[in-house]
């Protein structure tokens, strides 16, 4: 058999033709596993119920049977999410709804205990949705669906239903704007009312408006029942034209006369205020908004103005180099006078009638303003500033009237150019004298005798790790001097009480760390012409520097003298066999055996002789800037060659071995050859004196970066880490290991170092300790290919 297009073969189920998606669903559904039971045994009721529920655009909702199974159309569909679309169809209620069920499940127990419909507007019910639980609201009915079967004639709850959340919400902020303008309106600072409809009446008046009023009832009632006074003041007419004409009026200095209901006297205020249409969204006037101010205390302090100024201008022809201003409270010059205006080049009538903005440049408004502001709540000022090029004083204090209401500032200034400028010198020189003491290491202190307390300046602080303060107690002051110098400052104390001077060579101070401090210090007694106490001031200087200079000079004074021991030493040693030779030269006869020893002994000697000489003139050439060197390019071997040729004897004769480590590519320098090659031989000689006969010695090269590195390694005595800094220093000799006596004058080192540096070089020195060997490092530039 065939149907027409779009037709649904339902059977006993025809009810459930169309519907959409949901339709569909509950065709599908195995309704077989529920409460309800196949479709086609439906009770009647619920066959239409459903019916009318697929066939409507309105969102519709079935709760059904004892278990309230869930049925619903496309359109509630819309408004649930997929946590609960499609799955609580044919789901029990209290499942589909556990969320809301403890909101829900009353409503529901009323309509089927067969008390009636319900019916709830804007009800909070949140539905879990979009992967939230979401805060909605809803405005819905449950009503009974009838079924003379069911228990209370009632099968089932009819749910037809709106979700409102977005109007919830919106009257939400709205109210939520209606209290931050309220709440902004009832905080300002000037009056504000807001009146509604043709007959003005108030819906709004903050506290200010109120107060204006004198406390009267307002809220609700018409303007003129609450202000009649208002009509014979005109105000009443200026309503009706504002909300007839909806052109904005604005009053200045308005008076108001008003019955005080307190005690029925009639009090004038003067108002600056608006009256400002109000339009509704199609732009008809529906009210007016009123605001303004009470400056009744203007009004009355521009009156005072005018009659204090005649006053305040014969103050300003009295006050020699001074100039007299009254500025009100928009900072407008009201008067202008005196000595310093013509002082400045300036004439009363660059200031009347002008704000300070038009007088003054930013830098002085900025200065001026805000003290001018607060002398208008009460508050006098004093302050300086640099105005038309020149300084000046200026004191302001409020003008008031009878009543106490601040109506203006008086302003008296003096110019204080020529002080200022005194007070710059000093300053200057207050300054320039601080740096002089400060780099001089320099403090001053001062103490009354009669008190524990000591004045200082940060200088004196510094010195005696005080901190930073100008004050300390006798104790803080005297803590840090060295216990064992204590006699000595003692004695200086009471010396100056006897004889007025106080005065100490020397003395330690200690810091926190220990570190050890010399000072000096002198002073003197007077009496203070105030106290009548005796006050000893004084001057602290850091002798530091000159002690660490005079022990310098110990010390080289104490090298100087074993140099020169050594030098005598050192010239001696040859002459003893210089002495021997000439006793046998002068022997007859002589055997040639002899003579060749003789000749020997004078030419071995003559030779230490002339090199001991040597180095001490080429210390000498190094120290005074003569030693010329002839420089050439020159590659390292041929240095290495000639010193290794110079020092074979020594190597030999002790026995050592010699390890030579240098790059099969030649290395060249820009140097003086027989210089270097003195150098590198000097060092290998004192690698060979300072080893134990049968040790090792290692001549290492290398070039990194442009550098040529020359490393002379033995495993000698070593160094102790405190010679590590003063080897290479003139007549330095470091302690001789044990049993070892002092060798050399201490000069072969200092000759090194002084050659290498006029190479554009440098030579440090490296050992781990006594014992360890030593590793003498040459850097001398390469030269380029």
């Amino acid at each position: 058999m065939s149907h027409p297009s779009g037709a649904t073969v339902l059977g006993a189920a025809s009810f459930l033709a169309d519907g959409g998606e949901m339709g569909q669903r509950i065709r599908d559904f195995d309704w077989a596993a529920t409460s309800l039971g196949e479709a086609e045994r439906w009770p009647a009721p619920l066959k239409t119920i459903v019916r009318m529920m697929l066939t409507t655009n309105h969102a519709v909702f079935v709760f059904w049977g004892p278990d309230l199974i869930c049925l619903y159309n496309d359109a509630y569909s819309r408004s649930l999410g997929s946590e609960q679309h499609p799955s609580i169809l044919g789901m029990k209620g209290p499942d589909a709804w556990a969320i809301a069920w403890d909101v829900i499940a009353p409503q529901i127990a009323l309509v089927t205990s067969g008390q009636g419909a319900t019916w709830h507007e804007n009800q909070h019910i949140p539905i879990q949705r979009h992967g939230r639980l979401d805060e909605t609201y809803w405005t819905y009915s449950y009503g009974p669906i009838h079924d003379d079967g069911a228990p209370n004639g009632v099968g089932g709850t009819l749910v037809l239903t709106t979700e409102t959340t977005e109007h919830v919400f919106a009257q939400r902020r709205l109210q939520s704007a209606e209290a931050r303008w309220r709440s902004r309106f009832e905080q300002a600072p000037g009056f504000v009312a807001i009146l509604e409809g043709p007959t003005h009446r108030f819906e709004f008046a903050n506290p200010p408006y109120h107060e204006l009023i004198g406390g009267r009832d307002c809220i609700g009632r018409n303007v003129i029942d609450v202000l009649p006074e208002a009509e014979s003041h005109g105000f009443l007419a200026l309503l009706d034209r504002v909300y007839h004409d909806g052109v904005p009026f604005l009053g200045t200095a308005v008076p108001l006369t008003l019955i005080a209901p307190s005690d029925g006297l009639a009090r004038t205020r003067y108002l600056d205020f608006v009256y400002q249409p109000i339009r509704d969204d199609s732009g008809r006037i529906t009210g007016i908004f009123a605001h303004g101010s009470d400056v009744t205390d203007r009004v009355n302090a521009s009156s005072a103005l005018i009659d204090s100024e005649a006053r305040y201008r014969a103050l300003a022809e009295q006050l020699p180099g001074c100039a007299v201003f009254v500025i009100d409270e928009s900072l407008r010059f009201v008067m202008a006078g005196g000595e310093a205006l013509l002082t400045a080049e300036r004439v009363p009538q660059d200031f009347v009638g002008r704000t300070i903005d038009e007088v003054f440049d930013a830098g002085t408004v900025a200065t001026y303003a805000p003290n001018l502001r607060d002398a208008f709540n009460g508050n006098a000022f004093e302050v300086e500033h640099r105005t038309f090029g020149r300084y000046f004083l200026t004191r302001g204090t409020p003008l008031r009237t009878v009543g106490g209401i601040v109506y203006g500032v008086l302003a008296v200034s003096s110019d204080i150019t020529d002080r200022r400028r005194v007070e710059n010198q000093l300053r200057t020189a207050n300054g320039r004298l601080a740096d002089v003491m400060s780099a001089a290491e320099i403090g001053v202190w001062w103490w009354d005798m009669n008190t524990t307390v000591v004045g200082h300046d940060r200088n004196l602080a510094r010195l005696y790790n005080l901190g930073d303060v100008v004050t300390s107690t006798l104790e803080q002051h005297t803590a840090s001097i060295a216990a064992e110098d204590w006699p000595i400052v003692e004695a200086a104390v009471v010396n100056a009480k006897a004889t007025g001077t106080f005065y100490i060579r020397e003395y330690r101070i200690r810091d926190a760390d220990g570190h050890v401090r010399w000072l000096g210090a002198r002073g003197r007694v007077e009496r203070d012409p105030v106290s009548g106490h005796d006050v000893l001031t004084g001057l602290v200087i850091d002798i530091t520097d000159l002690k660490v200079l005079e022990e310098s000079l110990r010390a080289s004074d104490r090298q100087k003298d074993r140099f020169l021991a050594m030098l005598a030493h050192e010239l001696r040693n040859p002459l003893a066999p210089l002495l021997n030779a000439v006793t046998m030269l002068e022997a007859d006869p002589i055997s040639g055996r002899d003579l060749a020893w003789c000749r020997d002994v004078i030419g071995r000697q003559t030779r230490q002789l002339a090199f001991l000489l040597d180095d001490l003139l080429d210390i000498s050439r190094i120290t005074h800037g003569r030693l010329w060197l002839e420089r050439r390019d020159v590659s390292l071997s041929s240095i290495i060659e000639a010193a290794i040729e110079t020092v074979t004897p020594v190597l030999n004769a002790r026995e050592h071995r010699l390890h030579i480590d240098v790059p099969d590519e030649p290395l060249s320098l820009y140097v003086d050859p027989d210089r270097m090659a003195q150098v590198v031989a000097n060092l290998l000689g004192n690698a060979a004196k300072f080893t134990e006969p049968g040790g090792d010695i290692e001549l290492q090269a290398r070039e990194s970066n442009g550098v040529v590195e020359i490393v002379v390694r033995d495993s000698g005595i070593g160094l102790a880490a405190d010679d590590h800094e003063h080897i290479f220093s003139m007549f330095s000799q470091v302690d001789p290991a044990a049993g070892r006596p002092r060798s050399g004058l201490g000069i072969g080192l200092s000759l090194v170092r002084g050659l290498v540096e006029l190479h554009d070089g440098d030579i440090s020195v490296h050992s781990d300790g006594l014992g360890h060997g030593s590793a003498f490092t040459i850097r001398l530039p390469a030269l380029a290919s």
